[in-house]
């Protein structure tokens, strides 16, 4: 096979060029997977300079995001976007070491943040005490949840399944309830969003999918595309816009008109008027 596997961790090597690489600043790498880009091609301080590079992408997204929600009283949403800010420095740092400590300061707040965008979801806006009982119990129930998957990563790190898992669960909740919410809801913005989030997450999913099965044998052409950066900017944006989508479904609950607007004349935000326009 053309795949290499470290003895020591059992972890998947993409590239195999990268086995007859030395060793860069941060020593030999830890992680669970060596991706295609080369390792320290670029300079001697970043195992994968394009891929951390990406890393910005999404801390840029996130500081947009906070300094869209620095008026709202809403704190499921600025915690949403500081998770994507830390989602991003946990890439960054990831990538540039490849170790394992690393790895998980990448996955782990994806774990998180995930959860914390299901909560955003799942917590419609209701003034029945019950309901705000069943509030703290989602909260407590995802965290416990964290706390599970986080506790098999750390106890076993030559094993990925338990995050793989974890991770996919929480992806396919979060698509089935917007995919329900968008179409029983009769709000074009609602899903011009819809769409373009799913677009943007399905084509980075292509880029990360074709890059593990071809990297391999193909390694030497694929280095010069950057496939797993192209991911991370897709998905980033992806989640960047599902979140504007979360912010219209909690304005059209109370009442208020949800527009949508272009900053810098490219990235698609919302904004909340207080009330609906009449129409």
């Amino acid at each position: 096979s053309d795949v290499y596997k470290r003895q020591e961790y059992g972890d998947i090597n993409m590239s195999p060029f990268n086995s007859t690489m030395n060793s860069g600043y941060w020593g030999e790498p830890t992680a669970n997977i060596d991706w295609c880009e080369y390792n320290y091609h670029v300079t001697y301080y970043i195992a994968e300079f394009y891929n951390t590079l990406s890393g910005v992408w999404l801390v840029f997204l996130g500081l947009v995001g906070l300094y869209l929600e620095r008026k709202s009283a809403d704190y499921s949403f600025k915690l949403a976007y500081w998770s994507l800010v830390i989602v991003g420095v946990g890439t960054s740092l990831f990538h540039a070491t490849l170790l394992y400590s690393c790895q998980l300061l990448d996955e782990i707040p994806m774990l998180y943040g995930a959860l914390v965008y299901m909560y955003i979801l799942f917590s419609e806006i209701q003034k029945k005490q019950s309901y705000r009982i069943w509030k703290d119990l989602l909260a407590i129930f995802l965290l416990g949840y964290a706390f599970l998957i986080s506790y098999l990563m750390y106890r076993d790190p030559t094993n990925c399944i338990p995050f793989q898992i974890g991770f996919i669960i929480e992806l396919l909740l979060i698509a089935f309830r917007t995919t329900t919410k968008t179409m029983s809801s009769s709000q074009l913005l609602l899903r011009r969003l819809y769409y373009g989030s799913l677009l943007l997450l399905l084509g980075g999913s292509s880029f990360w999918i074709v890059e593990r099965i071809l990297c391999p044998r193909y390694h030497m052409y694929l280095n010069y595309f950057q496939f797993h950066m192209i991911w991370h900017c897709l998905a980033g944006t992806s989640v960047f816009l599902w979140l504007q989508w979360a912010r219209c479904v909690k304005a059209y609950e109370v009442g208020k008109d949800p527009h949508l607007v272009y900053l810098f004349h490219v990235l698609p935000v919302v904004q909340v008027y207080k009330q609906k326009s009449e129409a």
